[in-house]
């Protein structure tokens, strides 16, 4: 492989842009990618026979009805959080999960109380809490467990 060469090129839904991407930091072979028409592509990366990165597409669902902004895993990458244009926060189980009674990729909560776009977030490192910021001019401290927002932030 030389210097700055593109050794795959993975299109999951044609012209539809990829707005963003989440690698797992504790299953190195999970990365989820969110697009603007609201769809999640779970992603599995691997190597290939030469020991190149290989990502293939495992699984698809439809997270929101608008853009999603951001995705990110959990520091355990037990959720994926989707931010979006419809100005709420998707809360999903991912494929780590070991209780059999989770359905992977199913919706755990929706977070709602931003006003306007939600356009980032970020875990905080024990998992417990997600901060989201929002075009309402306002950014979020959610307590995850109890779904609420702990605190608001204005400016």
């Amino acid at each position: 492989m030389k210097k700055d060469e593109c050794v795959q090129e993975l299109v999951p839904e044609g012209d539809v842009g990829i707005r963003s991407i989440a690698v797992s930091q504790v299953k190195e072979d999970l990365a989820c990618a969110a697009n603007n028409s609201g769809e999640v592509f779970v992603l599995s990366l691997a190597k290939d026979d030469q020991g190149l990165p290989r990502l293939s597409l495992t699984h698809t669902f439809k997270a929101h009805n608008k853009y999603i902004l951001k995705c990110a895993l959990s520091p355990d990458s037990k959720l994926l959080a989707t931010c979006s244009a419809d100005y709420t926060v998707g809360l999903w189980f991912t494929s780590v999960n070991d209780d059999p009674a989770i359905s992977p990729w199913s919706c755990y909560r929706s977070l709602q109380s931003h006003l306007r776009w939600v356009w980032d977030c970020a875990f905080s490192g024990d998992g417990n809490f997600l901060v989201t910021a929002s075009s309402d001019s306002t950014g979020k401290l959610w307590d995850i467990a109890k779904g609420t927002d702990a605190v608001t932030f204005n400016g």
